[in-house]
């Protein structure tokens, strides 16, 4: 039997949840049945390196602005050389890019998926781009969402058809992201940190943009260090952003005096040993979709703390796997982090991620996704 022809599209591999989660995805395809090429609209693709030689061929076509046109070409190209049969698109900016390159095809015509990791705009251009970007969606274009609320929300906002959407959790790598995987103990890890062996050890992985609210995460290191005077506590951030949104946060820190309880570690390309020596991993965002990290942090069996936006509820069980809080509420956010620090035996990591292993494998996601794109193969 041929394989099935697949060619994904997305705006870059830099490091990312949607990035992440595309690197997983195509790792994990049977290779029997597909021929996957990734057509990368950037020259930035440090996650490249992670995709299995066998997997995949990644294609860069970097762009000297934003609307340069040259990855249209390629598209079109690709298409016909290869006799593609379907093309997934990470976003509807890709899919602007695919939809000019089917323009002038007549004999060819592949199936589109768009695969959706983004709820709320981050801006109103955000939003009107997008919205601009939706209107060139056929009836025949099946978009994929990360979770059940990110399908409503996007069907509301951008005026698309609820039928259009179909629903495929994002998958983790459960082998990799295994408490298993671990050589070192937990206070050896923390040593190499200056941490305190007996002290309560918060970790957030986010990029330091706007929608993430750090800032929510450090009033509410403050609120809990105010109400256990002479506490142990450290908040670990990891993560990356513009110089000046770092800056500020720094700012935030040096204002509260809460240097000594936070640590700003920049880009970690080894997320595990951080998972596996805290006690709490937490979100302070106001919009997520189905967050990457929190799904790596369930796998190594660590109780989290989310926000109650985008798939928390479809991902975790409140109580059992950690606490879903309002967003923008740093009060409860801390009053959260101190219920999972008061009661150490009541979290399961063994029962956290089973329950992660069962429902969230990128084996599970993968085998969704093979399905729904022979299915909408003609």
């Amino acid at each position: 039997m041929a394989k099935l022809q697949l060619l994904v599209t997305i705006d870059s591999l830099r490091m990312g949840g949607a990035e992440t989660m595309l690197v997983n995805l195509v790792n994990h395809f049977d290779y029997s049945k597909f021929s996957t090429t990734i057509v990368s609209l950037s020259a930035d693709n440090p996650l490249a390196k992670r995709i299995k030689p066998f997997a995949t061929q990644v294609i860069s076509v970097p762009r000297q602005h934003k609307y340069d046109l040259c990855p249209v070409h390629t598209i079109r190209h690709l298409i016909l050389e290869c006799g593609i049969h379907c093309v997934l698109c990470f976003d509807f900016f890709d899919y602007f890019f695919v939809k000019l390159a089917l323009t002038s095809l007549q004999m060819i015509q592949p199936c589109v998926l768009v695969s959706m990791h983004q709820t709320l705009p981050d801006s109103t251009k955000d939003f009107l781009k997008t919205f601009f970007y939706a209107r060139f969606l056929t009836n025949s274009v099946h978009i994929v969402t990360v979770c059940n609320h990110q399908a409503y929300k996007l069907s509301r906002i951008y005026c698309i058809p609820r039928q259009q959407f179909q629903t495929i959790y994002n998958g983790v790598d459960t082998e990799y992201f295994s408490p298993t995987q671990i050589k070192e103990t937990k206070a050896e890890i923390r040593q190499h940190f200056s941490l305190d062996q007996d002290g309560f050890v918060i970790l957030q992985v986010a990029n330091f943009s706007l929608v993430k609210r750090h800032e929510d995460s450090l009033w509410a290191l403050k609120w809990l260090l105010a109400h256990r005077p002479g506490s142990k506590v450290t908040l670990i951030l990891i993560g990356s952003g513009t110089p000046c949104r770092e800056t500020r946060l720094k700012e935030i820190v040096a204002q509260m005096k809460l240097e000594k309880n936070v640590l700003f570690l920049g880009m970690k390309e080894d997320l595990r040993p951080f998972y596996y020596m805290a006690d709490c991993f937490t979100l302070s965002s106001y919009s997520e979709s189905f967050p990457m990290a929190a799904l790596e942090a369930l796998a190594m069996g660590l109780p989290c703390v989310l926000t109650d936006v985008g798939g928390a509820r479809e991902m975790m069980r409140e109580g059992i796997d950690g606490f879903i809080v309002p967003a923008c509420r740093p009060e409860k956010l801390a009053e959260a982090w101190s219920k999972v620090w008061e009661r150490p035996d009541k979290w399961s990591s063994t029962a956290i991620r089973s329950y992660t292993v069962d429902n969230f494998s990128i084996e599970k996601c993968a085998l969704q996704y093979e399905q729904l794109i022979m299915g909408s193969v003609k």
